[in-house]
């Protein structure tokens, strides 16, 4: 069973309004910390959870593709669990190997600047 979050519009502020403060708290749903703005709610998941979240869809929309015949898609709550953890962690792992700068990318622009 996969979640699905809606999605809050951003808000407009008046060119005097500060942006709204934001405030670290822990995931509820997989335990990373992340940033909480303005009026998210308390247990909005994280990116990572979102990011793994879509995946997932993704990943069973394939599945469902091969298999037409099925009428339902159930897995067991623990396996759900654990395919979730997965998948949260494989998207955080991804996007630090891959997105975020890495202590090496720093000591090559540095070579290559010299």
């Amino acid at each position: 069973m996969l979640i699905s979050y809606p999605h809050f519009p951003s808000a407009e502020m008046a060119l005097n309004e500060k942006p709204p403060a934001a405030r670290t708290i822990q995931c509820d749903h997989c335990g990373h910390t992340r940033t909480r703005v303005g009026d998210q709610p308390k247990d909005w998941p994280c990116e990572f959870c979102i990011l793994a979240d879509e995946a997932l869809d993704a990943f069973w929309d394939k599945i469902v593709e091969h298999f037409p015949e099925a009428k339902f898609g159930d897995l067991s709550p623990e396996r759900t669990r654990r395919l979730q953890d997965a998948a949260v962690t494989a998207v955080e792992e991804w996007i630090t190997n891959n997105v975020l700068p890495q202590e090496s990318d720093e000591g090559e622009k540095r070579r290559r600047a010299t």
